[in-house]
């Protein structure tokens, strides 16, 4: 068997992992706003798990009653929780869909995510601008550090000259490989496409070779520390 890092498309990689990101972050942050403004006006902030958020906005902040630096507050209440509404409607959706909510309203922070990725900022993925010379532009991709795939042997070798689909399916029915682990439309073939030269093939190894092989270490003893700092000292009193 084989290990092997799998890379995915820009594209497709903002459609999951790359989407979980934006969404957690988005929630953190629309979450954290809402909380933020329950405290200030002293409304506990558990209430939004038993009152909807709608309740407490129409209840606690009023649109048109107190002052103008009141009104002002509310209409931030209510415009944080509309978003939040916004938000959770497309939630359930297909992938396309949530990723054009934040095309719309947040593609700030898919830029921002694409910039971190550039500056491989973002744990267990590494982003490549092109996996071969003969791109006219930069389509991106992916490679996904964390998901360490195998594959058997004989199928990396036929792989490395053009494994057409009925060769697979004649391997796979041999139980040479689960026919789950690799996937070939009839008529496509699954080849080389491109070497990633150097030195970006050995960033890409560092990279995950950071990942996974931190050593941890147990805390220093205090009491022998302790002792060995008595020990100094008391060697300096002697001197």
């Amino acid at each position: 068997m084989l290990n092997y890092l799998p890379i995915v498309t820009l594209h497709d990689w903002f459609r999951r992992d790359g989407l979980e990101i934006l969404m957690e972050a988005e929630l953190s942050e629309q979450e954290g706003n809402i909380r933020k403004m329950l405290r200030d006006a002293s409304i506990p902030e558990s209430m939004p798990k038993s009152v909807p958020l709608t309740t407490i906005a129409s209840t606690h902040f009023p649109l048109d009653a107190g002052t103008r630096k009141e009104k002002d507050k509310s209409k931030r209440f209510h415009d944080l929780v509309d978003a939040y509404c916004d938000f959770q409607g497309v939630q359930n959706g297909c992938s396309d869909d949530v990723y054009a909510w934040f095309a719309r309203h947040r593609s700030r922070k898919i830029t921002d995510l694409i910039r971190r990725l550039s500056k491989h900022a973002v744990a267990g993925h590494y982003l490549l601008e092109y996996i071969s010379e003969d791109e006219e532009m930069a389509s991106g991709y992916v490679c996904l550090l964390r998901e360490v795939s195998t594959i058997p042997r004989v199928i990396a070798e036929k792989i490395s000259v053009g494994l057409d689909a009925q060769t697979h399916s004649d391997l796979s029915g041999g139980g040479c490989i689960n026919v789950s682990a690799l996937e070939i439309d009839h008529g496509d073939m699954a080849m080389p496409v491109s070497e990633i030269a150097s030195p970006a093939i050995e960033h890409i190894l560092q990279a995950f070779s950071l990942l996974y092989g931190r050593i941890g270490i147990a805390d220093p003893h205090m009491p022998t520390i302790e002792l060995l700092e008595r020990a100094c000292l008391e060697a300096s009193d002697g001197a």
